[in-house]
């Protein structure tokens, strides 16, 4: 099933990749932060996936995650998260609250396409 996902990550060269992965079957949009993905729901576009870096600069992909909770709790519902440090207490239960919903870096791209096709229902 075709998707509308949103990548939501900080690095350049994995957007690229990811952009590679995706875009063959999903109708991909890219940010570099989660503010913009934020700004984005809030101005009142949608999506099937949310897919977010874990540790992001500024806000995190689990305050963005809060955040589209409060504003746009079925955005919420749609949030994967991409995690390759989630060493910290906080991190690791936070994800454990979520399960399915999150793949750790690195990843194959068979993998994280099998999640989202699982999100996508």
């Amino acid at each position: 099933m075709r998707g509308t996902v949103l990548v939501v990550e900080d690095e350049r060269m994995l957007r690229s990749a990811l952009r590679r992965v995706l875009a063959p079957v999903h109708d991909v949009s890219m940010v570099e932060r989660a503010e913009e993905a934020l700004e984005r729901v809030l101005s009142g576009e949608r999506f099937d996936v949310i897919l977010t870096d874990l540790m992001l600069p500024g806000m995190s992909g689990m305050q963005l995650y809060a955040e589209l909770e409060r504003v746009a709790p079925e955005q919420a519902q749609a949030v994967v998260f991409m995690s390759g440090n989630a060493s910290s207490p906080s991190a690791k239960a936070f994800l454990a609250k979520l399960p399915g919903r999150w793949v750790e870096k690195p990843f194959e791209s068979q993998d994280l396409l099998g999640l989202l096709n699982e999100r996508l229902g």
